[in-house]
């Protein structure tokens, strides 16, 4: 009787048209006729607005792209960088996105390299934290959707196992588009107010800005940050600067190193991790592309709770490797705040406020001029 219910059509005819659904949907969220309505400034909006206005300016015309994450995105005033690379006779844009790790980079390089036929070089913003830290794959397809057939992770050996185990239900439209579509469901009019607004801007161009600083309450060394995060009685005017330092700094285990002295536990994927950058980076100068290397300065708290204690090491072994290389050239802007306290730069522990961009997009155009 079972078997019979299972052959009947009442039971198979719902699925065949649910797969039906989903297939055209899937074909037609692939081939961008939702993308009018994506949100701006999301994770999957960001890139497919980026990517509209770049083929717009014209793929063929630009000679420099910067590649990075929020750090750099954020960090660096990108109307002036791109003014005073114009004067020099540089069309420079920017390829930077919100929460890009090693996964959404490679894919953006690779897609830059293959569609962007006059493209001289690369500059690519990094800290310690980015070259020495395992990959998650949480939103990444999100990230690099424009770019998604670049994403070859098969290739690198740091990637989390689970994402090549689900790497296909990742890459779904409908994995990726349903929270959009959710979002826009609940609250039409607001979406459309947020896309009118979004016509006005420069997505090539323009910068965050944040005035707020983390001088407040002093978290440059571990005790300090222990001694804050348990405070609840503690107010600050820059709850979103030091939300993440209070989350670490008062887990069990930030408080047993502080009380024991003890440093960042060491990646156990160092080899990984420098084969994989090592990877990346003959990708792009094997294409006779220079490479430029900005290495960004960091917060305290990066190397006291956020970096493993042989990020350096990483750091320095995969610069080696490219030290007889005439593609390849660094700019060390780590020591760029240390005249002053570091705090009066930083909004929270990861990005720079509006003096510290300032400050940094200073120093990397007069580098950045030099090395071109």
């Amino acid at each position: 009787m079972m078997l019979a219910f299972f052959k009947h059509k009442k039971f198979w005819l719902p699925i065949v048209y649910l797969l039906l659904f989903f297939s055209i949907t899937e074909i037609l969220l692939r081939l961008g006729l939702y993308d009018k309505w994506i949100k701006p400034n999301s994770f999957l909006g960001n890139g497919i607005y980026r990517e509209r206005a770049i083929k717009k300016s014209g793929l063929d015309q630009i000679q420099w792209i910067s590649i990075g994450n929020s750090r750099f995105d954020w960090g660096v005033n990108q109307q002036k960088l791109t003014k005073e690379l114009n004067k020099i006779g540089i069309n420079y844009k920017k390829m930077s996105f919100e929460s890009s790790n090693f996964i959404s980079i490679q894919a953006t390089i690779g897609w830059s390299i293959e569609n962007m036929k006059n493209l001289e070089g690369i500059i690519l913003g990094v800290s310690d934290n980015e070259l020495s830290k395992l990959q998650s794959f949480s939103n990444q397809y999100k990230i690099a959707w424009p770019f998604r057939e670049h994403i070859t992770v098969k290739n690198y050996q740091s990637i989390s196992e689970s994402f090549l185990l689900f790497k296909y239900y990742y890459s779904l439209a409908w994995v990726n588009y349903f929270p959009d579509i959710k979002s826009i469901l609940r609250n039409p009019i607001k979406r459309m107010d947020l896309i009118n607004q979004a016509k006005n801007k420069n997505v090539l161009t323009e910068s965050h800005h944040n005035q707020k600083d983390l001088c407040e309450h002093d978290v440059s060394t571990l005790d300090q940050c222990v001694t804050f995060a348990q405070n609840k009685r503690l107010k600050t005017t820059n709850s979103n600067g030091y939300n993440l330092l209070k989350s670490l700094c008062s887990k069990p285990l930030a408080v047993t190193r502080n009380q024991n002295g003890n440093p960042m536990p060491a990646t156990p994927h160092k080899d990984e991790l420098i084969e994989n950058w090592t990877e990346l980076f003959n990708l792009i100068t094997n294409q006779n592309l220079q490479l430029i290397l900005v290495l960004m300065p960091e917060h305290e708290a990066n190397e006291y709770i956020l970096n493993p204690s042989n990020s350096s090491e990483i750091r320095q072994a995969i610069i080696n490797n490219f030290n007889n290389n005439s593609h390849f050239k660094v700019l060390d802007l780590r020591n760029v705040f240390t005249n002053d306290a570091s705090c009066k730069y930083f909004s929270d522990p990861l990005h720079f406020n509006n003096k510290g961009v300032n400050l940094f997009t200073k120093q990397l155009i007069n580098d950045l001029v030099k090395s071109i």
